[in-house]
């Protein structure tokens, strides 16, 4: 599965870097889609861009109306895309080092802004899949795609 890793400098005096890993709209099913209601270019300007938590999410969670079930099950699956995101930004930004991958990452030297394809295993709708095998992380490094 084709991803989007990112590395954007966020103005301030010290360099503060924001990583995130995204997914195409347009390489999910449509249904997918049609389920996702927050998504944007988030200013890379590549076409609509979907999170890793709705990438990896099960369509019956996708289906849930907004609400306290929705939000207890959704923080194993922001957990499970979190270390997802973790896995593969660390391994195409080899500075990236913590896990989870913070808001806002703090660099003592300056480094370039990059967006650069990253192709994984097919994750999506994965969730219970990968939650279920433990060694599932380890074959997501988009190096040994």
């Amino acid at each position: 599965m084709e991803t989007l890793a990112t590395r954007v400098r966020v103005t301030c005096a010290c360099p503060h870097y924001q990583y995130r890993l995204f997914a195409p709209f347009a390489a999910l099913s449509p249904e997918r889609q049609s389920l996702i209601h927050y998504h944007s270019d988030f200013g890379h300007r590549r076409g609509l861009l979907a999170r890793m938590t709705e990438v990896i999410a099960p369509m019956s969670w996708l289906e849930m109306s907004p609400g306290l079930e929705k939000a207890v099950q959704g923080r194993a699956i922001h957990d499970l895309a979190a270390a997802i995101e973790a896995r593969v930004l660390s391994a195409v930004f080899p500075e990236m080092t913590a896990s989870p991958v913070p808001l806002l990452f703090a660099r003592l030297e300056d480094l370039p802004d990059e967006r650069i394809t990253a192709v994984v295993a097919d994750i999506m709708g994965r969730f219970v899949r990968l939650t279920a095998d433990a060694a599932a992380l380890d074959r997501l490094d988009p190096r040994r795609a």
